[in-house]
């Protein structure tokens, strides 16, 4: 049951380089496929005893491959095959930033129990909470810190960034202890916003940062799983026995987490972009809706819905208010979208002047 709960979070994640131009139909094809030929395969090499992952030891306690690298690489294709969007280098605000702050709470509290839980109930399985919480809170501050540095502003949104970098990047290192927890948030957000300053410059429009967020943060989490994890920490579950990293002087354990890393995200790659070739070759199964609808928007064009109608309220002006002091006319903060037509009802309309007949 676990297992089918993350494989539609990776999923639905992955979908997200797609923003604002793909379509649905094909998308929901493509998922079975995907599931059954990426997603299955990676998680059995490193949760199934016979998995080739396994049985050499990769260190990968809660998906830093199987979940995070597997959905960064897999959007990585997704926005490679399909193209960049209509508009794409214009520079683009957050749409909603109290929505970001609350999704990122949800994430960041369930995420607690998600990574918590793959222990059962044991002392470790507090310490995978603790850990999990500090990655979450070093990786919120560092992105928060290294956007200052940039556009000299306190975002909220950066550090809402960072934390789900923390997050992602302590996946893997169950086996590490609270100090390392910190360590690892800090080097996920620096890679991750490094990645996102560079993006405009990378061939491809992932207007979401899923490669960014998660592919690199996995990547991060699990190689230095390889330098931090700690044999007495794994053991204080009752039950796992490993050799630890290179802190436990475990040095042939990097490797095996490189090679776990390279092997996990050119599969999902790969496996990935193979899928999207067939599935568009179908007739009506191309991943990329035409320009029009592009226009449009996908929301409307897909679903026939839009969060905001262009008759509402929020996109109409209020009629113009007369300054009794100055004379002087001042308009709303809606006055930019005085050019729609949905204005006109709430304009104010002068009356015509009438011409009064003549007298003899």
């Amino acid at each position: 049951m676990v297992q089918q709960m993350q494989a539609s979070i990776v999923g639905a994640v992955a979908i997200g380089s797609a923003a604002e131009r793909g379509r649905i139909g094909p998308t929901i094809i493509f998922m079975f496929f995907w599931a059954t030929l990426v997603y299955c395969p990676i998680n059995c090499w490193i949760y199934n005893p016979n998995g080739w992952a396994y049985k050499w030891g990769v260190l990968d306690f809660g998906g830093g491959v199987s979940m995070e690298l597997c959905a960064g690489m897999t959007g990585l294709a997704y926005s490679l095959f399909i193209g960049r969007r209509r508009g794409y280098g214009i520079k683009m605000h957050p749409h909603n930033v109290p929505h970001v702050a609350l999704g990122t709470t949800l994430l960041w509290f369930g995420w607690m129990g998600l990574s918590g839980s793959g222990t059962l109930a044991n002392i470790r399985g507090a310490m995978v909470m603790i850990n999990t919480h500090l990655a979450a809170c070093a990786g919120g501050l560092t992105f928060l810190v290294m956007d200052f540095r940039l556009e000299r502003k306190w975002s909220l949104v950066a550090f809402c960034l960072g934390a789900i970098c923390g997050l992602v990047a302590i996946a893997a290192p169950g086996f590490i202890g609270p100090s390392s927890s910190i360590v690892v948030g800090i080097f996920a957000a620096a890679v991750s916003n490094f990645t996102v300053a560079y993006r405009d410059k990378l061939p491809w429009d992932d207007g979401l940062d899923i490669f960014a967020g998660h592919a690199t943060s996995g990547a991060v989490g699990v190689i230095l799983t390889g330098i931090f994890a700690q044999k007495s920490i794994a053991s204080s579950d009752g039950f796992t026995v490993i050799d630890g990293g290179m802190i436990d002087k475990n040095w042939k354990q990097m490797y095996k987490q490189l090679a776990w890393v390279g092997a996990g995200g050119t599969w999902s790659f790969v496996i990935t972009y193979l899928i999207m070739i067939v599935i568009n070759r179908i007739p009506f199964c191309s991943f990329r809706v035409d320009s029009e609808s592009e226009v449009k928007g996908i929301d409307e064009d897909q679903s026939g819905e839009t969060a905001y109608a262009p008759d509402s309220y929020m996109f109409r002006r209020p009629p113009t208010m007369i300054d009794s002091k100055r004379g002087k006319k001042f308009r709303s903060t809606f006055g930019r979208f005085s050019s729609h037509p949905g204005n006109q009802s709430l304009s104010p309309k002068r009356p015509k002047s009438v011409e009064k007949p003549r007298k003899a």
